[in-house]
């Protein structure tokens, strides 16, 4: 089977300075996106994983495109249902009394709290 694949910069780069979560229906939000659907388009495709954790906000907007003939996959939940698969098998899970939250990017984390 012929895997076609694209990158799309994080919303804080290629263009997306500033970009916020409420800037999801923005011009620059449609242009960058399209810039990496329409030749996947060209190419056919019939399913889209969404391969990092800023795609699956994009989806209404991948959708959008892409209309409902192409199946859009987000690898989030299944990826949360190993990863506690692991920690109980491990005897890991966070069942305790404490709590951690752990957010991580590969942008300047103060920027980012700023836009969650």
């Amino acid at each position: 089977m012929p895997v076609a694949w694209r990158y799309c910069a994080a919303p804080d780069t290629a263009g997306w300075n500033g970009w916020k979560l409420s800037d999801l229906d923005s011009p620059v939000t449609h242009r960058v996106v399209s810039d990496v659907i329409e030749p996947l388009l060209d190419e056919h495709i019939d399913h889209i994983a969404l391969g990092c954790t800023h795609y699956p906000f994009l989806a209404p907007v991948i959708r959008e495109m892409t209309g409902t003939e192409i199946t859009l996959y987000d690898p989030a939940e299944a990826i949360a249902r190993r990863v506690n698969f692991l920690l109980r098998q491990r005897g890991s899970d966070a069942r305790g009394r404490h709590y951690y939250r752990f957010i991580t990017t590969s942008t300047d984390p103060q920027d980012m709290a700023s836009r969650l």
